[in-house]
């Protein structure tokens, strides 16, 4: 237990080095003859274990969190000097611990001691100030990663329905045809859909996205064969990198959405890198005249999404009115 509040909050026990160390730096600043080390030891283990009460009685007093900050001050320099005067009063005049020491007057160190006390106060507050905006910091942190996962599951809730959406519409078109793939198509569509439900991760690989992309293309293919064709060129090294969950389909999605789509005016949608951690998708640029209502996901959803994840610049988009295209990055972790 000592050990996991000492990881939680080092600064804290740090202050336990005062009693230990204040003893033998001030060992000869009282002009106490010291002849031998039962001499020295009689002293440090005095001085050492009256700094302990006195570190002890102050942090209860300062960390109980009671009164304003003043208040707490003087608390503890009363209580620090009450326990002082008790200590040496026992010690002086019934243990005798000290005797063998020759004070000139027994009570010579008594404004050493005292001074001693602020000394203590004003670790102690230094240690509690620097403990509270390290908690404030790490609260911050904290917050700002619910705010982040926050935002990703409800951009995730946007996208998951859009999808299914798309995927009911085909499978609507299909059951009137009595097309004989409805069987596939629904079996492909419950493992697509389970995917999905499953994916709660921010980012995933390359290789997972590019699984759950074909299998979506396929889907959509369906409805419209010799319509739609799909060209994939990417390394085996950037399988491993990573983007965000969902980016592919998104942008698939966006081509479909907003270009003419026939047997006529077939949609090519390639991907391809232009550079080692990019991603590039791209389709022949063949606008509909009326544009498809827009659930504002697309490339609004992909930049908030690279910028959860410390990335402003994660999208960027080409268009020649020939070529339309979008480049992602690729992360790494």
């Amino acid at each position: 237990m000592f050990f996991t509040q000492y990881k939680q909050n080092p600064e804290k026990y740090l202050l336990y080095l005062y009693p230990l160390l204040m003893p033998l730096l001030t060992m000869r600043a009282g002009r106490v003859p010291i002849y031998s080390f039962q001499d020295a030891l009689t002293y440090y283990l005095f001085t050492g274990f009256l700094q302990l009460i006195l570190l002890v009685l102050i942090q209860k007093v300062l960390y109980s969190g009671m009164y304003s900050q003043f208040i707490r001050w003087g608390i503890a320099f009363f209580v620090g000097g009450l326990a002082l005067f008790i200590y040496l009063f026992l010690e002086f005049e019934v243990f005798h611990f000290t005797e063998r020491l020759a004070y000139p007057h027994k009570w010579q160190p008594v404004p050493r001691y005292i001074l001693n006390i602020p000394v203590i106060i004003a670790l102690v507050q230094g240690i509690q100030s620097a403990t509270e905006r390290k908690k404030i910091v790490l609260n911050n942190i904290m917050l700002a990663n619910e705010n982040a996962k926050a935002q990703l599951d409800l951009l995730l809730r946007q996208v998951n329905p859009h999808f299914l959406f798309n995927c009911l519409s085909v499978l609507q078109s299909m059951a009137r045809t009595k097309d004989e793939r409805t069987e596939t198509f629904i079996i492909k569509l419950e493992e697509v859909y389970r995917q999905t439900l499953k994916t709660d991760k921010g980012t995933v690989t390359l290789q997972e996205e590019l699984d759950f992309f074909k299998a979506y293309m396929y889907l959509m293919g369906l409805r419209q064969e010799n319509a739609i064709f799909v060209d994939i060129k990417v390394s085996e090294e950037a399988l491993a990198y990573y983007l965000p969950v969902f980016s592919l389909q998104l942008l698939a999605e966006n081509c479909i959405k907003h270009n003419i789509v026939s047997v006529s005016k077939p949609l090519t949608i390639r991907l391809y890198q232009r550079e080692a951690k990019s991603l590039t998708i791209s389709n022949n640029f063949q606008p509909k005249k009326q544009k498809n209502e827009s659930f504002g996901i697309g490339i609004e959803n992909l930049q908030k999404r690279y910028a959860l994840e410390g990335i402003e610049q994660g999208v960027a988009i080409e268009n020649d009115q020939i070529t339309y295209s979008t480049t992602i990055k690729l992360l790494t972790k």
